[in-house]
């Protein structure tokens, strides 16, 4: 039993047995990033400079004897081939956020790439302690994670409502968990959600998060389609998911739209709707849709299950056009359970 960095410190540690291995130095050698490293390490020793001389070192990882496990060399190839693949991935994460191609490159050359192994006991008869699950509710701390899964199950990911859901086991496939630092490098445009282990540790499947760029919804849906002009999308229990540049909503008219505006449609027909400090009529209101309008520029805001939708327009946009940009979005949210 261990006791993580989980998010739930109520619990009495989570119940498996894990096995960690650094970047082994056999990989290491062959990289062609360490390999100069080491060059210049080489010559700062020659001429007596310290600058290299404390550099990155890669240590033996410590392998069980032989005689209780004999895999070691396939595990060192497999662990070539992941790196392989998660070198591969930094491209794609750099065109996704729009990127040059290979702006993680630098970042990337002398890589802190961890391997798990983890095994999660069955319980053999004995109640299951809902308290000590197999790894516990959390958030990873890395760049991101490749996952392989197995068909025990138990992974379940917490969506912006607080449910947890299942994530079934996918034949042939891994998963990739975003973690902490990809979302603080790119101001949380790729979102980390926490994870869990349904309480029985008979689950084998190691920790995962489940993203979704919700700046790319205000870019690519509301504002590419030429109808709106800017946009926002809030979360219906409080904060900014994503915004325009420079469109920004204040604490009391973020409040307004989240404790106010839906439940109370009345207040907003009577006081407005403020929005980066423009005043809208608002002249419809119900449970899940507001409309406003200043002069001849407007503004329509959507409630899903779990998001609201601001989207507002110039003068010279029907109404019923950026209506539909907005409404067709909050549609799509709903249908995925958001």
């Amino acid at each position: 039993m261990i006791l993580p960095s989980a998010a739930n410190r109520e619990n009495e540690g989570d119940l498996h047995e894990g096995f960690n291995l650094g970047l082994d130095p056999t990989i290491a050698k062959t990289m062609p990033s360490f390999q100069e490293l080491e060059r210049l390490k080489k010559d700062a020793k020659d001429q007596a400079q310290t600058k290299y001389s404390n550099g990155l070192e890669h240590a033996d990882n410590l392998w069980p004897d032989v005689a209780v496990w004999d895999g070691a060399g396939e595990f060192i190839y497999h662990s070539k081939e992941m790196l392989e693949l998660g070198r591969r991935m930094f491209p794609l994460f750099a065109l996704a956020l729009e990127l040059n191609e290979d702006f993680f490159a630098d970042k990337t050359r002398y890589p802190a790439a961890i391997q798990r192994l983890l095994y999660y006991p069955p319980l053999r008869g004995e109640k299951a302690n809902v308290r000590q699950p197999g790894i516990g509710e959390h958030t990873d701390w890395e760049v991101f994670t490749v996952l392989r899964q197995d068909t025990v199950g138990g992974l379940q990911v917490k969506n912006l409502s607080g449910t947890w859901i299942n994530a079934p086991h996918i034949p042939g496939t891994f998963v990739i968990n975003i973690g902490d630092q990809l979302a603080r490098w790119t101001i949380k445009h790729i979102h980390v959600w926490q994870a869990d282990h349904t309480p029985s540790p008979t689950a084998k499947n190691p920790h995962i998060q489940i993203t979704m760029s919700w700046q790319a919804y205000v870019d690519d849906s509301m504002v590419k389609t030429g109808k709106i002009a800017r946009g926002a999308i809030l979360g219906v229990k409080g904060g900014v998911w994503a915004t325009s540049p420079g469109y920004t909503l204040s604490k009391p008219e973020q409040d307004f739209l989240v404790k106010v505006a839906f439940s109370q449609p009345g207040e907003a027909q009577a006081h407005g709707i403020h929005l980066a400090g423009t005043k809208f009529m608002c002249i419809q209101a119900d449970g899940e849709q507001l409309l406003g309008r200043k002069q001849e520029r407007g503004v329509i805001i959507s409630k899903t299950k779990q998001a609201i939708l601001i989207g507002e327009y110039e003068a010279g946009t029907p109404a019923g056009e950026a209506n539909v940009v907005i409404s067709k979005l909050a549609d799509y949210l709903r249908g995925v359970g958001y």
